[in-house]
């Protein structure tokens, strides 16, 4: 089995992260309309919370927990809980859950990000001038 076809066989993901500087697993779960979980330790958590304006729910497509050096056992029983949580949910909301991970997906293209990039080699280039 390929690994997007695990992807698509998914109900819902978890992806833990105790540190990943951006996190493409949950992106990708995401963008084929699997909501998942993560946390704030992990850059697309971090991202996903900075979209939501605020800590992201399953509802939002993303659940985002909250993660210290420290609180191994808080996260494990958080993780669990949001699973009970996603079980019992009906059909629409994870039908909701399904269309809200999608969008947060889009706002994660290329084209949304390439400015960015842009931004940072400009930046790179007038340091490099600045120092010759």
């Amino acid at each position: 089995m390929s690994y997007y076809d695990l992807v698509l066989g998914n109900d819902l993901c978890i992806y833990p992260s105790y540190y990943e500087p951006w996190g493409y697993t949950p992106l990708e779960a995401v963008a084929f309309k699997v909501p998942c979980i993560t946390t704030d330790l992990a850059g697309f958590g971090l991202w996903a919370n900075s979209v939501k304006g605020g800590y992201s729910t399953l509802l939002d497509g993303v659940k985002v927990i909250h993660r210290t050096d420290y609180n191994y056992s808080e996260v494990a029983d958080a993780i669990k809980d949001e699973v009970a949580d996603f079980s019992n949910m009906s059909e629409t909301e994870v039908k909701k859950a399904r269309s809200n991970a999608d969008k947060l997906s889009k706002k994660a293209l290329w084209s949304e990000f390439i400015k960015y990039y842009w931004e940072a080699y400009d930046f790179a280039l007038r340091k490099a001038e600045e120092r010759a």
